[in-house]
């Protein structure tokens, strides 16, 4: 009886600690969501990258990871195009006046005139921009049709 209660007190040890790395990726994941509500885009990234560095095995809080992963990264990328957005407008804004005064004055300005040199500078901030902005649409898209797609593999999965 001995024998017996004590091979079930290891068997009980060893399924509670088998469970432990379970219960510790679903706290990172907790935390990484709770992160990603107080709108710490960058915390839940790195969260969810060391759950699943660390949990290889929970399998069930890596799937939902990936899930809030991007979502963290989706509403960054948001985030990060309405600021890429204004600063771009702002700077075009800079660039066409600039643009007018120096075609105005092109009789009387040089080359090197500090009004042509800022000209310059300012056309290349808006094309930097521009490239930015682009980029981040094009993520936002991407992580779009990602989540479309596993929507689309989740429903076919529900349906056999």
């Amino acid at each position: 009886m001995k024998k017996m209660l004590y091979a079930i007190a290891i068997l009980l040890a060893a399924a509670a600690c088998s469970q432990q790395p379970e219960h510790q990726a679903q706290a990172l994941l907790d935390e990484a969501r709770t992160a990603l509500e107080q709108n710490e885009y960058q915390t839940a990234l790195t969260l969810v990258d060391s759950l699943s560095r660390t949990y290889p095995k929970a399998f069930d809080q890596r799937h939902e990871a990936l899930k809030l992963k991007q979502e963290a990264a989706l509403k960054q990328a948001q985030q990060e195009l309405a600021a890429v957005d204004s600063m771009l407008e702002a700077v075009k804004r800079r660039h066409d006046a600039q643009h007018q005064y120096v075609m105005e004055h092109a009789t009387t300005l040089k080359n090197d005139a500090p009004e042509v040199l800022e000209l310059n500078r300012l056309r290349l901030q808006r094309d930097s921009l521009q490239v930015a902005f682009d980029a981040l649409c094009g993520k936002i898209k991407y992580i779009h049709r990602k989540q479309e797609q596993q929507a689309e593999d989740a429903n076919q999965q529900e349906k056999r």
